[in-house]
């Protein structure tokens, strides 16, 4: 099993942040992580399919409070990994349309 550079850099930036909050939330991170990829592993379907995933032909497990993406091949690559309330990876940070205010009426910009 391999893990992308992104999901390597994620796991360990995350790794340190937790370490430096709670030693115990870092171990119990790295343990549940450990844990998912000797899952998949064993059981490379365990992640669930979806064509409203990001990227086709990914598949996402869910651990805890984070999220990991994957694609099977010759072998598992792990290309993601992310905290829940974090977004998807292609989301495009840009789209603010719908929250934009539209000017007052007979305003300058009319």
């Amino acid at each position: 099993m391999l893990l992308a550079p992104a999901a390597r850099a994620f796991l360990l930036s995350e790794a340190s942040y937790l370490r430096q909050h709670s030693p115990r939330a870092a171990k119990r991170f790295l343990e549940r992580l450990r844990e998912a990829r000797r899952s998949l592993g064993r059981f490379d379907q365990l992640g669930f399919s979806h064509d409203a995933l990001p990227i086709l032909g990914i598949r996402r497990l869910i651990v805890g409070d984070y999220i990991l993406d994957y694609f099977l091949g010759e072998t598992i690559m792990i290309v993601a990994i992310r905290h829940g309330r974090q977004r998807d990876p292609d989301l495009d940070d840009d789209r603010d349309e719908d929250f934009e205010v539209p000017p007052p009426p007979g305003d300058a910009a009319d």
